[in-house]
């Protein structure tokens, strides 16, 4: 697999190791062999805390995946409603 430790944690929702990996450097917007961010496996497991600590770590949340997916869609996809207000 192409997953990183920062995208394991972000979408099983380990805020305080996301909030580590991303202060020892580590960059919030790297994405995966198919373009999926970790901010969007956060959006799509429905972790808002994680989501939070993306976001205020510089996470974008415009960037797109190879099927066209946005973090938001993610989250609307999984039926995250507070994930989506924090996306809009």
């Amino acid at each position: 697999t192409d997953k990183t430790a920062l995208d394991y944690a972000a979408g099983r929702g380990y805020a305080e190791i996301v909030r580590i990996l991303l202060d020892k450097g580590l960059d919030p917007n790297d994405s995966d062999l198919r373009g999926v961010t970790p901010l969007m496996w956060a959006a799509a497991s429905g972790n808002v805390k994680t989501l939070q600590i993306l976001l205020a770590h510089g996470a974008k949340a415009d960037k797109v995946d190879d099927r066209g997916m946005t973090a938001l869609k993610y989250a609307a996809e999984g039926k995250h409603e507070e994930v989506v207000t924090l996306l809009k």
